[in-house]
């Protein structure tokens, strides 16, 4: 093996790695998320529909969490005329369906 192969190798393993880390990322992160498609999820400015989430890797708590995506709704659970949409991290998630979310 010469310096070529030894770096394209050493290449190639890091990013099969870092595939294999991000899935158990994911996977931690459905794992430890109380919300499901369709929940009403509400931080400290704003609730939201959740329709999907993706990943997020510098949580405030150091593991890997969500962010939830979706319209916007008032404060009577409708969602506002505009359509507008927003997220909400699960690190800074107060309340699910209007009860209270307390972090393990």
């Amino acid at each position: 093996m010469d310096k070529n192969e030894y770096e394209e190798t050493i290449k190639t393993m890091k990013k099969i790695h870092e595939k294999e880390l991000r899935q158990v990322d994911i996977a931690y992160a459905e794992s430890n998320s109380p919300v499901k498609e369709g929940d009403l999820v509400k931080d400290h400015k704003e609730t939201i529909k959740v329709e999907t989430f993706q990943l997020c890797r510098g949580s405030s708590y150091g593991l890997p969490s969500l962010i939830y995506h979706g319209p916007l709704y008032t404060k009577k659970k409708v969602p506002y005329a505009s359509g507008a949409y927003s997220e909400v991290y699960q690190s800074n998630m107060k309340k699910i369906n209007g009860e209270p979310y307390v972090r393990d």
